[in-house]
């Protein structure tokens, strides 16, 4: 038994390697991803398509109050969207779709 230790061993340390490098792959086209991501988004705004998020949240956060869980900008239909999930202070979750060129809430559904 002990003859078959180093070789035990050996295995667990593959197996901890081969785990590490399907992550950095994971990581690094996720990063990729997120980083196209951001290009477009940083592209539409720069060309006036959209408003920064930070002036969108404020405009929501005016007529909605509450705590920012999640947000997404998506372009559908020629339009670029926000999608906010947002917990209020009574602690119901809504998701919010804005139109990120002029900050108008188009829909409203409960989770």
């Amino acid at each position: 038994m002990n003859q078959l230790a180093p070789l035990f061993s050996m295995m667990r340390n593959l197996r901890g390697m081969l785990a590490v490098a399907l992550l950095a792959v994971f990581m690094t086209s996720i990063s990729f991803a997120s980083s196209a991501d951001h290009e477009r988004a940083l592209q539409a705004m720069e060309a006036g398509e959209i408003k920064p998020l930070v002036q969108i949240l404020d405009l929501l956060k005016a007529q909605e109050p509450g705590r920012v869980l999640e947000v997404e900008l998506e372009e559908k239909s020629d339009r670029w969207v926000y999608e906010i999930k947002m917990i209020q202070n009574q602690g119901r979750v809504r998701e919010f779709k804005v139109d990120a060129k002029t900050g108008f809430i188009i829909k409203v559904k409960n989770d």
